[in-house]
């Protein structure tokens, strides 16, 4: 029978959006990880994406590249994020082989979870936000990577 790990995250982010949930499910010899975020819009207009990239990424720490870019997700709506609406977009799985559960497991390695994305307001100001979470096993949750402001941003 294969094994099921859940893991959810609650937390604000950036500055005219909020993730609040990210999944990950280990499943078997042979694992795939999963995330999903919900974007809420608690700016006081409207905000229209153009960009959203995601990846999950099995590391000691992460890159100096940010692995998330290139990445493009499909977010699944079109239109402007009203006020107070929330959306949801997911990241691609991510197969995990048998030595880098052990790794994760045994705590080598980390489980992160990197973004970025770019949309501007009802006035035309462009915002970018990155962000990258790390899994923390003894907690079961995920928490901002401190002090790395290539991950962690905001206009």
């Amino acid at each position: 029978m294969p094994e099921v790990l859940q893991l959810f995250e609650v937390g604000d982010h950036g500055p005219g959006f909020s993730a609040f949930q990210k999944a990950l499910e280990l499943r078997g010899t042979i694992t795939q990880l999963n995330a999903s975020f919900r974007l809420t819009n608690v700016g006081a207009s409207d905000a229209t994406m153009h960009y959203m990239g995601g990846t999950v990424f099995v590391g000691e720490r992460l890159p100096h590249s940010n692995p998330a870019i290139g990445k493009p997700l499909g977010t699944g709506f079109t239109g402007p994020i009203k006020p107070g609406h929330t959306t949801r977009t997911s990241i691609p799985t991510r197969p995990v082989t048998t030595q880098e559960l052990y790794d994760i497991r045994m705590g080598y390695t980390s489980i992160f979870v990197v973004g970025k994305l770019i949309y501007h307001d009802a006035l035309k100001n462009y915002r970018r936000t990155g962000f990258a979470r790390r899994f923390d096993a003894s907690s079961g949750r995920f928490w901002p990577v401190p002090n790395d402001p290539d991950y962690e941003y905001e206009d």
